[in-house]
């Protein structure tokens, strides 16, 4: 069993359809998640516009609401877990998509 140059071609130019555009683009969703969430959390580690105290409260905090204008802000730890949360998920898209492109290119070669 040995490979042609045609079939080598084949290989390394795959041809892309429906499926994996959706893929690359659920990818790319994770990657810029995470990497958006890291520089919030560490701009923000300090503290913000919203809640120039957050140094004070530890790790984590509950939600003041109207005491801080009705909205929340979150801590660092708060964004650790959100991007452990969101590279957990894209490494689970990356590893189906791997294998399951491997599995249908083993059954057409």
């Amino acid at each position: 069993n040995t490979i042609t140059s045609y079939q080598a071609h084949k290989i390394l130019f795959l041809t892309i359809g429906p499926g994996d555009f959706l893929v690359h683009h659920a990818i790319a969703l994770g990657l810029h998640t995470i990497t958006l969430i890291l520089v919030n959390g560490t701009l923000d580690a300090r503290g913000s516009k919203l809640m120039p105290d957050k140094e004070d409260f530890g790790y984590s905090f509950p939600c003041n609401g109207p005491g801080r204008g009705g909205t929340c802000d979150i801590s660092v730890w708060d964004a650790f877990y959100l991007v452990v949360f969101w590279m957990l998920n894209t490494i689970g898209w990356v590893t189906f998509y791997w294998n399951w492109k491997h599995i249908t290119l083993s059954s057409h070669i």
